[in-house]
C-alpha cells in the first residue's frame, strides 16, 4: 500500500525545534500533531497514542542534547492537552560573548554540510544545530536555515570538482517530462540561497552550464579526468545571475499560522503581514513541488504562473490531469 515517504528522525526533530522556536506563547500537542511534519496523520498514522509516545521520546532526546523545552499549563484547564510547549530562544542560542562574522558562520556551516550526523560527536551535533539556528539572523547571507545537509551527490560532486573530473548524470531539466543524460566537466560546487549548484564545462557544446543539484536523478558517475583545455571560469557572474533571478521571482503566499509551511516559509520571507508572506525563489517548478508538500496550509496568491504550476503538480500527484475547470 503506497503513501507518503517516512520522515527521517533528524528531519522530524528539526521541524519540531523550528516550530517550538517560532512561537512566543507556546503550542499545544494538538497543534504539533496537526501541523508539524513527522507527527501528522500522513506521517505517523492515525493513532494518537503512537504520536504521544513519539513526542515524549523526541522531547527526551532533545533535552539530552541540551535543548531546553519549556512547558506551560493553561490555568483555566486541567487536562494535559492544554499544556503549551516552546523553546526560549535565549536558552537555545550561543553565549552572548561568542560572536562570528557572517563569513565565519558561512564557512562553519558549509563545513558542517559535508559531514553526516553519524560521524559528528553529540557535542558537535548540538553546536552545528545552534550555528544553523543563527541563520535566521543572517539577513542577506548566502544561505538560509533550510540548508539540506545530506543532499544526495554533494560529496561526489565536491570531489569531482576538486579534480575537474568528467561527471555523468540524469538531470530533470525544466520542460522535460523525463530526465535527460548530461555529461560535463565539474568545476565548482557552490551554495546560493540554500541550494547546491554545480558549475561545469560542457565540452560537447563548448559552453559553461549551471546545474541545480536537487534536479539530478540518481547517482553521479565520475572518475574520468578531463584532458583538454577549459576556458576561464566565471563563477561570480553565475552567482550574480542567480541572485538577479531570485530578486525578480517573488511569491505572495497565504499560510496557516503555526503550520509547518508557516514555520519554514516565514524564515525565508522578505516581507510578512500576519499570514501573508513574500518569499523569493529561483526554480518555479521546484518551489511548486515544495509548496505542494505543505498541502492546504499554504495558498499561492501570486504570481499566476506559480499558482498554475502548483495546481498542475497537485493534479499529477493525484493522478488526475485534464484541463483547468
Amino acid at each position: 500500500m503506497g503513501g507518503m515517504p517516512a520522515v527521517r528522525m533528524d528531519e522530524r526533530l528539526f521541524n519540531l525545534v523550528l516550530a517550538l522556536l517560532s512561537t512566543r506563547q507556546g503550542i499545544t500537542k494538538a497543534d504539533i500533531f496537526a501541523h508539524v511534519r513527522g507527527y501528522t496523520d500522513a506521517d505517523a498514522g492515525s493513532s494518537v497514542e503512537a504520536r504521544e509516545r513519539l513526542f515524549e521520546r523526541d522531547k527526551r532526546f532533545l533535552r539530552s542534547f541540551g535543548v531546553a523545552i519549556e512547558v506551560e499549563d493553561d490555568p483555566a484547564l486541567s487536562d494535559n492537552q492544554s499544556q503549551r510547549y516552546r523553546i526560549v530562544p535565549e536558552a537555545y542560542e550561543l553565549p552572548a560573548d561568542v560572536t562570528f562574522t557572517p563569513e565565519e558562520l558561512r564557512m562553519m556551516v558549509l563545513a558542517g554540510t559535508v559531514w553526516r550526523h553519524g560521524v559528528l560527536s553529540e557535542p558537535a551535533q548540538v553546536a552545528l544545530t545552534k550555528l544553523r539556528g543563527l541563520g535566521a539572523e543572517l539577513h542577506g547571507a548566502e544561505f538560509p536555515v533550510t540548508i539540506v545537509v545530506n543532499e544526495q551527490n554533494v560529496d561526489a560532486l565536491t570531489r569531482a570538482a576538486a579534480k575537474h573530473d568528467v561527471v555523468r548524470f540524469r538531470y530533470r531539466a525544466a520542460g522535460y517530462e523525463e530526465p535527460v543524460v548530461r555529461e560535463a566537466v565539474a568545476l565548482h560546487l557552490f551554495l546560493h540561497r540554500g541550494r547546491w549548484h554545480l558549475y561545469a564545462w560542457d565540452p560537447h557544446r563548448d559552453v559553461f552550464r549551471t546545474y541545480l543539484v536537487s534536479r539530478i536523478v540518481g547517482a553521479v558517475e565520475s572518475g574520468r579526468r578531463h584532458s583538454g583545455p577549459i576556458p576561464e571560469v566565471q563563477v561570480d557572474a553565475v552567482r550574480a545571475e542567480l541572485e538577479a533571478i531570485w530578486q525578480r521571482c517573488a511569491a505572495i503566499l497565504q499560510v496557516r499560522e503555526h503550520s509547518e509551511a508557516d514555520t519554514r516559509l516565514r524564515r525565508r520571507a522578505t516581507a510578512a503581514d500576519q499570514d501573508v508572506l513574500t518569499v523569493h525563489y529561483i526554480d518555479e517548478a521546484l518551489f511548486a513541488d515544495e509548496l505542494c508538500s505543505y498541502g492546504d496550509d499554504v495558498v499561492v496568491v501570486k504570481p499566476e504562473s506559480l499558482r498554475q504550476c502548483v495546481i498542475a503538480a497537485l493534479r499529477k500527484l493525484a493522478g488526475e490531469g485534464g484541463d483547468d475547470q
